[in-house]
């Protein structure tokens, strides 16, 4: 029986490389995080500048969840001890951060305004939006789903079979 809201050991990862990559991946997202959030105005004044759609109110939500995201992704990569329904969240937020910024870089290549900066790395290091970079998000986003499969919170920590199937 699952008990999603008591604390529990991380399942041990299915491989060595799964846990190098999730430790990898969480290492970046604390750069990226850091650095956005470092002058977080300026970081939502650069999303403002995008001209999404949904205007200001979108940008600063955008900015804010994304930030968010990057933050709390960080406990299922690094198998803290947490309750299964946290660990599953913290997985779904490392999903979602790269999916956040494949959207938001996506929009920019697909407009037609010149921005200089993409604000992946934050305001004060400037990162141009690129189609190399779009890529580099996109392998940020394989190495989740690879972190992912190999920490999957839904197994149990000693016997590593999925908690589902019991």
């Amino acid at each position: 029986m699952i008990r999603l809201a008591q604390t529990t050991v991380a399942p041990a990862p299915k491989t060595k490389d799964a846990s190098m990559v999730a430790k990898v991946y969480a290492g970046i997202l604390i750069v990226m995080v850091l650095l956005q959030l470092f002058n977080f105005p300026d970081f939502v004044n650069i999303f403002y500048g995008f001209s999404l759609p949904g205007g200001h109110v979108f940008a600063v939500a955008l900015a804010g969840i994304v930030a968010m995201a990057e933050v709390f992704a960080v406990p299922f990569l690094l198998g803290v001890r947490l309750s299964v329904a946290f660990r599953a969240f913290s997985m779904f937020l490392g999903w979602l951060a790269p999916a956040i910024w494949l959207f938001v870089l996506g929009s920019i290549l697909a407009s037609s305004e010149r921005i200089s900066n993409s604000g992946i790395l934050g305001a004060k290091l400037t990162v141009a939006p690129s189609l190399g970079l779009l890529f580099l998000v996109l392998a940020l986003a394989v190495v989740a789903a690879w972190a992912s499969w190999g920490l999957w919170p839904f197994r149990h920590a000693k016997s590593g079979v999925s908690a589902h199937k019991k």
